[in-house]
């Protein structure tokens, strides 16, 4: 199903990012526009789901364009609404089904998908020109899928078996930069298909995940599909880290650690840091 990925004379850049409302108890718009604001000026395309109204997502983030997502009638999505689940797992299968969707949808050539709760410590353009050299070019002329590598190991465990190599490295997808080809469309369709297989026979305690059924999906668009993949350093995406390289023993006698994004008193220079804190909880 080609539809999205036509060659375009110039790549176009931008930031997307996924809100539902009030999931895990978060304020997730707020966050969303935190992030927005630390990209500074940049495009950034802002899908919202359940009950959210573009009014009230402008009101937050006033540098993005909120966009109401409207689930298209592709074939996974058709199986999704048609399965018989309770109400938590419809509303949290729905969060994960809009991340996957976010990316095929993207109106850029070339995306950063961040998590609501994902915060970036530098802006847009200079993100971006990490992943340049002046000499040789960006990473994404070279690659169609770049992400960190994921170290929760309970998500390799959850939904479908397990037919990858163990070695075959698990990226978090709560940052993920994606330039548009014909390779990467079909991996996500791939993706969202394996998802929504997850939630077969599932009880509404929702044990499916986004996270096993990618790294499914990346090994057979890597081994098979011609998707051109990059892992990139856990600095890019703080998520499943903080524990390993920001913890009591790295810092100074008689010091907590701090939960302020994008600071550790380790010194590890942050890229994009990733659910460093509780400050917004709405309970």
């Amino acid at each position: 199903m080609l539809l999205f990925f036509a060659v375009a004379s110039a790549l176009s850049r931008g930031a997307v990012l996924v809100v539902d409302e009030g999931v895990n108890r978060y304020d997730y718009l707020r966050l969303a526009g935190i992030a927005a604001r630390a990209l500074e000026e940049a495009p950034i395309t802002v899908y919202l789901t359940g009950s959210l109204g573009v009014s009230e997502c402008s009101k937050e983030i006033r540098n993005a364009s909120c966009v109401v997502l409207e689930f298209p009638k592709f074939e996974a999505i058709e199986k999704w609404k048609e399965m018989e689940m309770g109400p938590t797992l419809r509303f949290l299968s729905r969060s994960h089904a809009a991340k996957i969707l976010a990316l095929i949808l993207s109106p850029y050539e070339v995306t950063l998908f961040l998590d609501a709760d994902a915060h970036p410590c530098r802006s847009f353009d200079a993100i971006f020109q990490l992943l340049s050299s002046s000499s040789e070019g960006s990473l994404l002329d070279i690659y169609d899928f770049l992400a960190a590598q994921n170290v929760s190991p309970g998500f390799t465990r959850l939904g479908i078996p397990e037919t990858y190599p163990i070695a075959f490295t698990e990226v978090n997808a709560g940052v993920i930069f994606a330039r548009k080809s014909p390779a990467l469309e079909r991996f996500l369709f791939d993706w969202l298909d394996r998802f929504v297989e997850t939630l077969r026979g599932q009880e509404d305690d929702y044990k499916a995940h986004v996270q096993q059924p990618l790294r499914a999906a990346l090994y057979d668009a890597v081994r098979n599909g011609g998707l051109r993949l990059y892992v990139l350093p856990a600095i890019w995406n703080m998520r499943a880290w903080h524990r390993y390289l920001i913890e009591p023993r790295l810092l100074k006698p008689h010091t907590k650690p701090d939960s302020r994004c994008c600071f550790n008193a380790s010194a590890i220079d942050i890229i994009i840091d990733h659910k460093c804190g509780s400050r917004y909880r709405v309970d």
